[in-house]
């Protein structure tokens, strides 16, 4: 169903919230088109047949601050140019790149999930963002990172070693090739002040068991002395649809931490 071309007059908007539109060619529309009051803006499974016509939402959005995209159709890369956006959430993407050009008052860029339909990872390249104090979830498999010209790549990552404070890993299963990550972050993390292990409702028969699964990471010799494990299950079993839930938190500037904040039906401190 297309929308009209004169929804795009109605300037008195400041959230608006679109399902199932086909979005019309911008080119088309008056030069007064404009949202001058619109500070947040939901789509999902929305049509845009053009990265232009997103550009052109953003361009005539100068107050907008928060921006959410569930389930993108068409488009395959999104361009972040504003000088208003604080936080900009992607769920369930599809086969989408993203560079945040210039967004000087970003905050948080989450990604809530993502797919690729050719095992081709997409980059997520980051610009100018000098407030971005929030990134993820990145997918090895789906993403790739970017920061400035600098392609980040396992080994030497500065921003680990000596910057990162707080690091959450979701979703938990205790396999060797996650407790070696771990085991690497915890050993390169000079900064880090608390390591925050995610597993998902029912993976574990017992917190005792889930505990035991974490205790190979303490033979590691941890870069932080002043650094803490926290053991947390999630209130979520695998496939249960959780994303309302985490999109209310990763817009909630009143909680520094959207990612725990769903997280705990019992926890464990080390």
């Amino acid at each position: 169903m297309p929308i009209p071309p004169t929804f795009f007059a109605i300037a008195t908007l400041t959230r608006l919230y679109l399902g199932v539109f086909e979005f019309p060619d911008t080119r088309t529309l008056p030069r007064a088109a404009s949202f001058p009051h619109l500070r947040e803006l939901g789509l999902c499974c929305v049509g845009i047949l053009r990265r232009e016509d997103m550009d052109f939402v953003l361009t005539r959005s100068p107050v907008l601050e928060i921006l959410c995209i569930q389930v993108n159709m068409l488009v395959k890369h999104l361009l972040l140019l504003s000088r208003s956006l604080r936080c900009v959430q992607i769920i369930e993407s599809i086969d989408l790149s993203i560079t945040v050009k210039d967004a000087p008052h970003l905050e948080r860029l989450v990604i809530w999930a993502a797919s690729v339909r050719d095992d081709l990872p997409r980059k997520v390249k980051i610009g100018h963002a000098p407030a971005l104090s929030l990134l993820g979830y990145l997918d090895p498999e789906r993403h790739s990172l970017e920061i400035g010209n600098t392609v980040i790549k396992v080994g030497a990552i500065e921003c680990v070693q000596s910057h990162m404070k707080l690091m959450v890993f979701y979703g938990f299963r205790g396999e060797r090739g996650e407790l070696s990550f771990l085991k690497f972050v915890l050993e390169s993390a000079r900064a880090l002040t608390k390591l925050v292990i995610v597993f998902t409702k029912g993976s574990f028969t017992s917190m005792a068991e889930a505990s035991s699964k974490v205790k190979p990471l303490f033979a590691a010799k941890w870069a932080s002395k002043n650094c803490s494990l926290v053991l947390l299950e999630s209130v979520f079993q695998a496939g249960e649809d959780k994303w309302l839930l985490n999109f209310k938190a990763g817009s909630d500037f009143s909680t520094g931490d959207p990612f725990t904040r769903t997280a705990a039906l019992r926890g464990c401190n080390f």
